[in-house]
Order: structure tokens, then sequence, then C-alpha cells
């Protein structure tokens, strides 16, 4: 992960097949369809990630216009183990047939999103009709440390737990968590403040869910049930 224009991002200008998560590997994937039904959609869906210049999974910045849909979370959002056409952000593009970009990025933490939506509404000149937000784990965060003259940044997350002592005297003693929690409330007086609306996506994705490719993301169902509420919001909160 680097920093491109003050913006948050990895896999810059590429196209792979497989996310490269534990979970999300071509050898996992085939360890995985003796797990799943035969009619298991990704059983012969293929899934082709692509990410931008900024190494978002979405368009390039330059060809949106005023009144898009920005989205940002982790990799819920960004759409781990799904097809980009499956993940809740381009069904509720779909059916509002309005322009979006997804600025999340998977493993992160409320700091991160709220800086990338910040320096992006600021950097891109052109205003998003709405801001919708899943909010990640409180307890994930992001250090950056400079080596050999580079600035090199490093996911902490519960996932890395047992090897992480930056992490675990987090926990301990609460630290990030609550830059976290301050994080939040500053980005959403940020919108507030330039009139563009929020939307909070954190909590409509069903209890029982149907799985993505990697049996550990929420899968195309769940996406779509999710979407349907979302969208309501969306609808409600623009009056349209």
């Amino acid at each position: 992960m680097r920093l491109i224009n003050g913006i948050w991002g990895w896999r810059h200008n590429q196209t792979i097949d497989f996310y490269g998560t534990p979970n999300e590997t071509e050898e996992e994937f085939k360890n995985n369809l003796n797990l799943m039904p035969a009619d298991w959609p990704y059983r012969t869906k293929k899934i082709t990630y692509q990410f931008n210049s900024l190494g978002h999974r979405a368009v390039e910045p330059d060809t949106l216009s005023d009144g898009y849909l920005l989205f940002g979370g982790c990799s819920h959002t960004e759409g781990v183990g799904l097809a980009v056409e499956d993940t809740y952000p381009a069904f509720i593009s779909r059916q509002l047939g309005i322009d979006y970009y997804n600025i999340a990025q998977g493993g992160t933490g409320p700091d991160v999103l709220s800086h990338n939506i910040i320096m992006f509404v600021t950097m891109l000149k052109v205003k998003p009709a709405c801001v919708i937000i899943q909010w990640p784990e409180i307890e994930r965060f992001f250090t950056v440390s400079v080596v050999n003259h580079e600035m090199r940044g490093d996911l902490h997350n519960t996932s890395s737990l047992g090897r992480d002592p930056i992490l675990k005297f987090s926990l301990e003693n609460e630290i990030f968590s609550g830059l976290n929690n301050y994080y939040k409330i500053f980005l959403l007086e940020f919108l507030q403040n330039l009139n563009i609306p929020v939307v909070i996506a954190s909590r409509h994705f069903p209890e029982r869910p149907d799985l993505a490719r990697d049996l550990l993301h929420f899968g195309i169902l769940s996406n779509q049930k999710a979407a349907e509420i979302v969208l309501s919001n969306i609808k409600r909160t623009l009056k349209i």
C-alpha cells in the first residue's frame, strides 16, 4: 500500500484473478469446490479484480462528474470474493442509473476510510450526491514507517493479533479504537459541512448469509439484500 496523491490504495493498475488474501487464492478456491454444492455460482463464474490508477476497484476518477455515489468501507464493500457486478455498490448503481466510485480497501479500518474519503472529495473537485459508508472494525488501524527513504504502510487488524505487538498493546489500552472513533466523527462533520448526505451501510447484511468465493465474505444474495436496504435509505435521503 502506498501514498498516491494523498489517497491510499494498492495494486495500482493491476488486473488479477485472485485477491491474494489467505482465503482468496486459487489453491483455496480449488479446496472450496469440494465443500460447495453443484449449483454454487462461483463454481463456474469467473472473478476478475481490476484496480485503477489509484489502486481502487473502481472507474478512473477523471471519468466522474457531479452527482456520483461514493462508497467507502473495507473488504465487504470492495467486494472480496465477488465479481464486481455482484457487489452491493454495483447493484445500487444499476438500480439508480447513477455512476459510482468504490474507494473501499480490504483489511483497513476507519482511519484509512476517513482519510481516503476526505482526500478524494477534496482533490477530485466533483461532488458526490451521497457518500455510503460501511464502517470497518473499530480495532483496525494503519501505521506508517520509512524504510530506505521510502514510505511503507502497515495494516494492523485482529487477524494478526498473535504476531502484532502494536495491535496487542493498542487493544489492551484502547488507543487506536479511541482514535478511530474520532476519525469517524470528524469524517461525518467534514461531509456535513460540505452538505454531502451520508448513508450508513454497516449493519444491513443478513444474519444468515450466503458466502462469496472465499467462503468468508458475504455472497451474491447477501449483497443484493443489503443493497435493497441501503438503496431505500439513499432514496429517502436524496428524496428520489
